[in-house]
């Protein structure tokens, strides 16, 4: 009854859970039934229901976990059903979870299934955030010049991304600094990365910044300018042009003679100057690896290289190169440089024409009026020593190349290297010199470059220690100031190169700064590995060295620099091999000083200034206000990392607006043009003038003695007094001797002492040692014979080599080469081969002469002295005499002589004469060592103290000059020989005309003078004319054009305005051109032009398939079939994996040909040429083409060819 209790009626309460059996019993019988009642336990109803959270804020896409707590927590049923009233906005599910969908609001709502009690929660859907994907900052890659300022931008990706923040930062703050913004700042020049994150992920993006530095103070550069050539030299003119060459290639070089090709620049022409077209010389002269000087006149005057020995001139102004007179030592790579007195010096040179171990390659000195002298006294062992022999692996070879010489302001030459030693050079009478000391430390550096930039201060700058062994090249730099002869110093620069450099270039700019451009890491040839593009400029005001802009161009070996007009640099070339890098342009250097600070082109100063200015003076430049400063820069002249000329000269003046200048001595400014810069308040040079400064010493070119005839009691004395003509001849220095001081001595003065019976001839000698004049002295009446021909003037009917006739009368009795001996001397006279040529000497006064002694060559070629005549007058011979012309003349004696001579024979004479000939009886070469003439004085005591009978001309003349006035003196002669009036003819040709004067005093005293008077061709040395025609023609072509070289002429005959129709018709025309050049040359040149006509059934095509053809020389597979089988491209003469041989080739040689056999005669339209073409077509130039009826004649040269009247020649100049 605990569980269940049950009443009369079977009424069951159930009390508790639990089972209980409910029994009922029949009082009647107590029969019974039983029910199992169980009891469950009563149900617990839902009494409530709450939802947690009952607001929530969901982003959209997102979910939302709903709680239902059911109250009492154990109702029996807890079940609720989980319900939203806008499931467009969000939808739950039976567990109670949220999606939400779009945003919006939506009441979500439980509700219980017992009792259905509610709870709900109000959801709000908010929009989704848009999260950053990326990051991209413009721009990516930027220069900004340094000091500037650049805005970076930063493009976050989506752009409605949530968080677009970013964080900018820069990974080195010493080049550029980045704000929060972006806004970068350029401090120094360097490369920067510069970052933007992203707040939102992290993302990154970056820009590379590149700082420049300032144009005003790096400068810029052009693009490269292509040239025909590789500039491997280069020179000013004084038109502000530039000339450059190459060898006789325009890009390799090889071989000696030849010619040489150059090529002009205009810098002016275009926005950075033009190239005007390369050309070729005709000099016979290869100037490659030669010296270059620049003239007191603005010629350029190129000597040695490739062709040893040979000289050159450039004439700017006709744009012609003259050969001018050999050399005494054949040389390639010498030092040489212009001095003071306008004189070129040369030393050194083992490159070209032979080594130098014991200072062979000696000095020579050059005027353009008196030719080369050599200097003994300065053999090329001065310009190395030992240790710089031990560093050169090359030995001499290299070590006496390219010498740094400097006219001095003490008028010396001063050697600053590349040797570690220095010396002074004086290269007065036969050239001496003196230790100036060591280099500082530094030791030899070849291919190293020295350039004046003030007066008396030269910076060297780099090199290496061999010319091309693979030594690193140095990074030193040093001031040599020798301003003090006595006391030269060497300062080291603050700091080095920041690149080492060897064969790089130097150049001083107008403001006194030294550009660096190009060179090596490394001593090496013909490699652009290791290359220096960045410029470095030197400042002398610090001391210091800087890094500028940097070029596109590897410049290194045969790479050159030199100063414009315009104040900006060329540089240029660079290779000239067949194998490297040929680098056939240049590149144009702006220097800081052209911009302002906002990179602009600044303002220049403008200047006027006179042509020409003298020195010690002053001149009178108008210009722009304010500025600063005045320098001269000369003209000058660069090849292999050497330019000896350039030197800038810092002028004071006065005045504002015109400006007073004052100009120092010849000493600061060697004789020549200069560029005159004016610099502005700003720091920016003008255009420079062109200012032809001073002018060459003048020379002596006659010595006058007087009294010229002294008759003396022994123990007297005499003054001599001796006149150097013209009276403003530079060096009036007189040099007495005597040639007998037993007989009569004389001192410095001129002052003459008679010691003994005799007779004695003084001799005065210029001090340059050019000219000298003589005074016979008779002592007591007496007669000793002596060397008369000593001061004799010696002339000769031709010269070969440096054999001139005054070296048979020079006082030295062994000879043995017409050229440089060992002494670096030519030491005998010498013809050219020729008919009866001669040597004669006019001793100046009449003699008895007792006999004439010859000293013949030494070096086994005395054979060539043989039947020869000894002619002896009173009266000059005339040159253009003939032997029988001599033979044939009673008042003229001859001794003739037999057979070949000997090593010295003596020709008795017994005779009395002032005038003495030798010469050869027929064909043959005349070389003698010395020439002795034995005799005295005759006396004529009624000519004491009177006037020396003089005469003066003018000459050389040119046989287009006018009628010429010779001047006697006394006045009142009379001419002969020559001149019968006293005038003189220069249009009877040229040649060498003997004038005689005889003046009679009336007192008994007669006089003669004579003079040779030389006539040259008005067109010598001016090249012939070249008519280019590619006829002949059908009479079916167009009008043709014809051109000549020099242009300016005019046409007569077939052509009268330099074209021609061949439409006249079949036959042979004549065509001349006529040149004038304005200084008495006139040249005419003809040619003949065949036109010929075809037959209507006559169809051109090509006949030379199926022909045989043959070439001088193959080389490789480049068989002569190769250029006529069909194939009109071709690039390699081997055969190799791409393919076979496809062009023709010969081996390099003299004139080499190809030819080809037609098999018939065939009437010739045209010809043409399909080049070689992988970028050798250069070597395909200046041919001719023969066209032949008969074969070549085998053997035949090219000569032979042209000369024969069968083969007709067209030239290709090209």
């Amino acid at each position: 009854e605990n569980i269940a209790t049950v009443d009369g009626t079977g009424l069951v309460t159930a009390l508790v859970p639990g089972t209980v059996t409910v029994t009922a019993t029949t009082n009647d019988g107590g029969f019974t039934s039983s029910s199992v009642i169980t009891v469950e336990a009563a149900p617990i109803p839902v009494t409530g229901i709450a939802v947690t959270p009952d607001a929530a804020t969901v982003t959209e896409g997102g979910i939302l976990q709903l709680t239902a707590a059911v109250e009492p927590s154990d109702a029996d049923d807890a079940g609720v059903i989980w319900s939203s009233d806008d499931e467009s906005v969000a939808t739950v599910d039976g567990s109670g979870l949220v999606t939400a969908l779009v945003p919006g609001t939506a009441t979500v709502t439980a509700t219980t299934n017992d009792g259905s009690f509610t709870s709900s929660s109000i959801i709000t859907v908010e929009a989704a955030p848009v999260p950053v994907t990326g990051i991209a900052v413009t721009p990516d890659v930027a220069t900004v010049t340094e000091g500037d300022i650049l805005q970076l931008t930063a493009a976050v990706e989506p752009s409605d991304a949530d968080d677009a923040g970013v964080i900018w930062t820069s990974d080195d703050e010493n080049i550029a600094t980045v704000d929060g913004s972006g806004l970068v700042t350029a401090l120094v020049p360097g490369t920067v990365t510069v970052t933007a994150t992203t707040n939102d992920g992290g993302f990154t993006s970056t820009s590379e910044i590149s700082v420049l530095p300032r144009l005003d103070r790096v400068g810029s550069w052009s693009e490269p300018i292509p040239f025909g050539i590789v500039p491997v030299a280069v020179a000013n003119l004084p038109d502000g042009r530039l000339v450059v060459w190459s060898s006789k290639y325009k890009d390799y070089f090889g071989g000696a003679d030849g010619f040489t090709y150059t090529e002009l620049f205009d810098p002016f022409m275009g926005p950075n100057g033009m190239p005007l077209g390369e050309k070729s010389t005709s000099t016979n002269h290869d100037m490659f690896c030669p010296g270059i000087n620049n003239l007191p006149n603005g010629m350029i005057l190129v000597t040695g290289g490739s062709s040893n020995a040979k000289a050159t001139l450039y004439d700017y102004s006709t744009e012609t190169w003259i050969a001018t007179d050999n050399m005494n030592i054949g040389r390639g790579y010498q030092g040489s440089v212009t001095l003071s007195d306008g004189s070129v010096m040369v030393i050194g040179g083992s490159w070209s024409g032979g080594l130098a171990p014991q200072g062979e390659k000696i000095a020579e000195l050059w005027r353009q009026e008196t030719g080369w002298k050599v200097l003994p006294g300065l053999r090329s062992d001065i310009l190395f020593n030992q240790n710089d022999l031990d560093f050169e692996e090359e030995g001499v070879y290299r070590a006496d190349n390219h010498s740094w010489l400097w006219a001095a302001p003490n008028g010396k030459v001063f050697h600053a290297g590349p040797s570690e030693d220095m010396h002074w050079i004086d290269v007065a009478a036969n050239g001496s010199f003196e230790f100036a000391g060591k280099r500082s430390n530094d030791t030899y550096s070849m291919k190293g470059t020295t350039v004046m930039f003030d007066v008396g201060k030269i910076l060297k700058v780099g090199g290496a220690t061999s010319y091309a062994s693979g030594d690193a090249a140095k990074d030193n730099s040093y001031v040599i100031d020798i301003n003090d002869e006595n006391n030269v110093t060497v300062t080291p620069t603050v700091n080095n190169l920041q690149y080492s450099r060897t064969m790089h270039n130097s150049v001083v700019l107008p403001d006194g700064k030294v550009l660096v451009t190009g060179g090596l890491s490394t001593a090496r040839v013909f490699t652009d590995e290791g290359a220096r593009l960045n410029g470095e400029l030197y400042d002398p005001e610090t001391n210091t060295w800087s890094v500028v802009a940097g070029m596109q161009v590897p410049r290194t070996y045969h790479s050159v620099s030199i100063l414009q007009a315009d104040g900006r640099v060329f540089v240029g070339g660079g290779g000239l091999c067949v194998t490297c890098s040929n680098h056939l342009d240049a590149e144009i250097y702006s220097p800081g000083y052209l911009f302002d600070s906002d990179g602009n082109l600044a303002e220049r100063p403008v200047i006027s200034a006179p042509e020409a200015a003298d020195y010690n003076s002053t001149i009178v430049v108008n210009g722009s206000a304010g500025i600063q400063e005045f320098s001269f820069i000369k003209m000058s002249s660069s090849t292999h990392s050497t330019n000896n000329e350039q030197r800038r000269i810092p002028l004071t003046f006065s005045g504002n607006g015109t400006y007073t200048l004052n100009v120092p001595d010849r000493n600061l400014l060697p004789p020549g043009y200069y560029m005159l810069f004016a610099i502005g308040a700003n720091g920016t040079p003008s255009i420079a003038e062109s200012v032809l400064v001073g002018v060459p010493t003048v020379l002596v070119e006659e010595v006058l003695v007087s009294p010229s005839y002294v008759d003396m009691q022994s123990g007297e004395i005499q003054l001599l007094e001796a006149s150097i003509f013209p009276n403003n001849a530079e060096d009036q220095t007189v040099v007495w001797s005597s040639n007998d001081n037993s007989v009569a001595s004389v001192d410095s003065n001129g002052v003459v002492t008679a010691v003994a019976s005799g007779t004695a001839v003084i001799l005065a000698t210029s001090g340059d040692g050019r000219s000298m004049a003589s005074a016979n002295i008779i002592v007591d009446g007496g007669c000793t014979l002596s060397n008369v021909a000593l001061g004799g003037m010696a002339i000769q009917s031709s010269v070969y080599g440096n054999g001139l006739a005054s070296l048979a009368v020079d006082g030295n009795r062994v000879g043995g080469t017409p050229h440089s001996n060992s002494q670096g001397i030519a030491d005998l006279q010498h013809t050219q081969e020729e008919t009866s040529p001669w040597w004669q000497i006019d001793l100046g006064s009449s003699y008895f002469l007792e006999e004439l002694l010859i000293y013949n060559r030494t070096d086994k070629l005395q054979s060539r002295l043989r039947d020869f005549h000894v002619f002896v007058s009173n009266t000059p011979f005339s040159t253009q005499e003939s032997l029988q012309d001599l033979l044939e003349n009673s008042n003229i004696s001859d001794y003739y002589f037999a057979g070949s001579a000997s090593l010295e024979e003596t020709i008795e004479l017994r005779t009395d004469g002032r005038f003495i000939r030798i010469q050869l009886s027929d064909n043959g070469i005349l070389h003698m060592s010395e020439v002795e003439i034995l005799g005295c004085i005759i006396g004529n005591s009624l000519c004491e103290g009177t006037t020396p009978v003089t005469i003066s001309q003018s000459g050389p003349y040119l046989d287009s000059d006018d009628l010429q006035t010779l001047i006697g003196s006394p006045s009142g002669g009379t001419w002969s020989l020559a001149s019968s009036d006293g005038t003189f003819d220069p249009s009877i040709g040229p040649g060498t005309y003997t004038v005689s004067y005889t003046y009679d005093n009336g007192e008994g005293c007669v006089q003669t003078a004579a003079e040779n008077i030389i006539v040259k061709a008005a067109c010598d040395g001016v090249p012939p004319i070249e008519i280019s025609s590619f006829g002949p023609y059908l009479d079916t072509n167009q009008v043709q054009e014809l051109t000549a070289n020099p242009s300016g002429g005019t046409w007569s005959g077939a052509s009268t305005d330099g074209t021609f129709d061949p439409g006249i018709g079949p036959g042979i025309y004549t065509v001349t051109y006529t040149y004038d050049n304005g200084l008495g040359c006139v040249q005419t040149e003809s040619i003949e032009i065949k036109v010929i006509s075809l037959d209507e059934e006559c169809n051109l095509s090509n006949i030379a398939i199926g022909g045989t053809s043959t070439q001088s020389s193959t080389y490789g597979d480049g068989l002569a079939s190769l250029a006529i089988n069909g194939s009109t491209v071709g690039s390699s003469p081997n055969s190799n994996s791409s393919g076979s041989a496809n062009l023709q080739h010969t081996l390099e040689e003299e004139s080499p040909w190809w030819q080809v056999d037609l098999g018939s005669l065939y009437t010739l339209g045209n010809l043409k040429i399909h080049n070689r073409s992988n970028g050798f077509e250069s070597r395909l130039n200046f041919f001719y083409v023969l066209v032949s009826p008969t074969p070549f004649p085998d053997g035949s040269g090219l000569g032979d060819l042209l000369s024969d009247g069968e083969v007709e020649s067209y030239y290709f100049s090209g």
